[in-house]
């Protein structure tokens, strides 16, 4: 098979939270013909539909309102996304007023290299969390290729607490990862997204990279398994990615299976059990809990769910971030205020059933039944 790079394609990398994002796509950017650099956030905090962003692609006021809006809006781990990028102020205008304004240029203005003299090198952003944006990423870059790398959700929820920003709740990080991947059938039937498999990464890379090259439509080179461009897409701020230079192991895969409860286990696989049916895990359980929208207040890290699990269990229940008709509100000091109008909202307006767990307050009683 003839290979042809086609530097206009873009390829972007989303996954769940320690999934294999970083592992992939230190392989991927350290082939010769591609580039990458740090997490850019960039559709999940730029502001897609609002006003905000609407006024910055107004012909008459681009490109400074969308460059204005990239210096406050794009931070990474406390850091300036366009600062990582060595991206000046001056660099970005050069780069959008030669163009129509538009949230692809925007992005395009941050990961396009300048001055190294290469045009033929494709460039390749990876920001986890874009997996919620994919339709968005296909629709702003008709050219780009999207490769989703997947892992069982339950050893993924399992690590996550290990990131500084996460909640330490296992529970409500498989239900919040879940919610990512609501439209897991909708791509598997676009062909510009590849599914790729962590653990099928792991136990054969060289094969698994080969289809992840031709995908891409770029000749495989077993150089990239050294993995030489890594330092490109690691911040000093993210010290949980400091060993993306190890050993590739099979060792973390189905942790979950030793690590946890099965108390644990059975709520995991109802909160995400149709997902990894639909990305190819077994399930362990086969119980049917009515699932309960977890609703997450003002400042509210969720991180008593976990304790919780008995009684969601013994009541049959489990919890979503997907709509639903009931709703879940973890009840704890200093929230109790947030969580009575949060109720009432539910209750009154909303008309849908209202479930606390956690802290027992009078007023609360009045709108909802405590699990």
């Amino acid at each position: 098979m003839k290979f042809q790079s086609k530097s206009t394609n873009p390829i972007f990398i989303v996954g769940a939270p320690r999934s294999g994002t970083t592992l992939l796509t230190s392989f991927v950017a350290s082939h010769k013909n591609m580039y990458s650099g740090a997490e850019t956030q960039f559709f999940n905090k730029i502001g897609l539909g609002s006003a905000e962003l609407k006024r910055a692609l107004k012909e008459d006021e681009w490109p400074d309102k969308a460059i204005a809006l990239m210096h406050k809006k794009l931070t990474l781990s406390g850091q300036s996304v366009l600062e990582l990028y060595g991206k000046s102020t001056q660099d970005l205008h050069d780069f959008l007023s030669e163009r129509s304004p538009s949230v692809g240029a925007m992005l395009e203005s941050i990961v396009s290299q300048k001055g190294n003299g290469n045009s033929e090198r494709r460039w390749l952003e990876k920001t986890p969390n874009h997996l919620q944006y994919v339709s968005e990423i296909l629709n702003y870059f008709p050219d780009a290729k999207v490769i989703l790398i997947h892992r069982d959700l339950r050893d993924s929820a399992s690590s996550i607490p290990k990131l500084p920003w996460a909640s330490n709740s296992i529970l409500e990080n498989a239900a919040l990862i879940s919610s990512w991947f609501e439209k897991v059938d909708e791509y598997k039937e676009v062909d510009r997204v590849l599914f790729v498999s962590y653990e099928m990464l792991v136990r054969d890379c060289d094969n698994e990279l080969k289809k992840v090259f031709d995908f891409i439509h770029e000749r495989f080179d077993s150089r990239v398994i050294n993995r030489e461009s890594a330092d490109d897409i690691t911040t000093n701020n993210e010290p949980w990615k400091e060993d993306i230079r190890g050993s590739i192991t099979t060792s973390n895969i189905g942790k979950w299976k030793t690590s946890l409860s099965q108390e644990l286990i059975t709520q995991l696989e109802a909160v995400c059990g149709k997902i990894l049916q639909k990305l190819g895990y077994e399930l362990t359980t086969s119980n049917k809990f009515e699932p309960l929208q977890l609703k997450k207040l003002r400042g509210q890290k969720l991180n008593g769910i976990d304790c919780f699990i008995e009684q969601l269990t013994s009541n049959k229940k489990t919890i979503t971030y997907s709509e639903s008709e009931s709703i879940l509100i973890l009840a704890e000091r200093n929230f109790v205020l947030k969580a009575l109008l949060c109720a009432i909202k539910s209750k009154v307006i909303e008309r849908k059933k209202v479930y606390f767990i956690g802290l027992k307050t009078f007023p609360l009683n009045f709108f909802g039944k405590y699990i």
